[in-house]
């Protein structure tokens, strides 16, 4: 004989109970993985796009990619370049398709930008990344003097001073 026979509500709270640890441990395991920060941007240094990298612990870069994408996220070309763990800290500043000094590239099936062309960068690093910032060679070719293309979340980018990009990459950091 049963002590305590299950009941349609002792079912449902044993039930509930279950989604709810289940959802705990899902929260858990999500907030393993750090947020990305917008510890990069984008100029055109002597007609190159070139990826400016902020110093920050939360993410300390050390891949760089770029994917040319046509019909929406499919990639018809990409290019990257690692630091094989020996190169030291991040560099500064990483010309698109021209590995860092020390660096190593594992991929160079994109070898140059075309006008019109839309391209996503993104930097990845230990224990966080960077915001991924989509770009095309006009839009680098519009920032005044002095500004950048920062990351402001996925699939959005902004135009703003190199001052304001390193304030917000310190304070996120």
């Amino acid at each position: 004989m049963l002590v305590n026979p299950p009941t349609p509500v002792r079912a449902r709270r044993a039930g509930v109970a279950g989604a709810l640890v289940a959802l705990a441990a899902l929260a858990t395991l999500a907030g393993c993985s750090p947020a990305d920060k917008p510890v990069t941007a984008l100029r055109l240094v002597d007609g190159r796009p070139t990826l400016l990298i902020a110093a920050c612990d939360a993410a300390e870069i050390d891949s760089v990619s770029v994917y040319a994408a046509t019909g929406g996220a499919t990639i018809t070309a990409a290019w990257r370049a690692r630091d094989p763990g020996s190169a030291g800290p991040p560099p500064a500043e990483v010309t698109l398709l021209e590995a860092p000094p020390g660096w190593s590239v594992s991929d160079s099936s994109l070898t140059a930008f075309a006008p019109g062309a839309a391209y996503t960068t993104a930097a990845y690093g230990s224990p966080g990344n960077a915001y991924p910032i989509d770009f095309t060679l006009e839009r680098l070719g519009a920032l005044g003097p002095g500004e950048v293309l920062a990351g402001e979340g996925h699939d959005e980018a902004t135009a703003m001073s190199e001052g304001d990009f390193r304030a917000r990459a310190k304070d996120s950091c």
